[in-house]
């Protein structure tokens, strides 16, 4: 799914349901200069082996609600987010459920350039990735924190990164398992 444009805009939401696949070979779903309702995965996204993102918000996108995923999300080129939010902002929160995998050789969820989560980040489900789990950096706002009931592993790096000028107000919140170098 590509939604690209300079006043593109869906007011539903765009839902992969159980059993739904979405394939790309560069992304599986790019919000780009755009609006859209909420991103709900309940079945498999993954970027192809020439690029990029599973889900990719970028350049002044908004998506109202949330990034919801009770799926599997996967990319397979290290450098790169699985879900990766740039330059823009999630109304709702982004929620890595129970049964949700999110995995990849770069960073599982990357939030980066001043963007903003404004209804926090929760996993309760398993992020894996090399660079990081979860990747805050760059002047990035992620309003009522982050909640980990699940399990998240940087398995090179840190499990959360939070650097260069971000805030999470709401603090981290831990009853799970983060893994390798912690949270710094």
């Amino acid at each position: 799914f590509r939604s690209v444009g300079t006043t593109s805009s869906v007011s539903g939401a765009i839902i992969n349901q159980t059993g739904g696949v979405i394939a790309g070979t560069s992304y599986g779903i790019e919000i780009s200069h755009s609006t859209i309702g909420s991103i709900t995965n309940s079945g498999s996204i993954s970027a192809g082996i020439n690029c990029c993102h599973a889900i990719y918000v970028h350049l002044t996108s908004t998506v109202l609600g949330n990034i919801y995923n009770s799926g599997t999300l996967t990319n397979s080129n290290a450098g790169f987010g699985v879900i990766f939010v740039d330059k823009s902002s999630i109304n709702g929160a982004i929620i890595n459920d129970t049964t949700g995998t999110i995995s990849g050789p770069g960073f599982g969820l990357d939030i980066a350039n001043s963007s903003v989560v404004s209804l926090g980040i929760t996993n309760s489900g398993k992020i894996s990735a090399s660079s990081a789990g979860i990747n805050i950096s760059s002047h990035v706002v992620v309003s009522s924190g982050i909640t980990n009931s699940g399990t998240i592993i940087g398995t090179n790096g840190n499990g959360i990164a939070i650097s260069t000028g971000s805030t999470v107000s709401g603090g981290i919140t831990n009853t799970g398992n983060v893994d390798r170098k912690s949270v710094v």
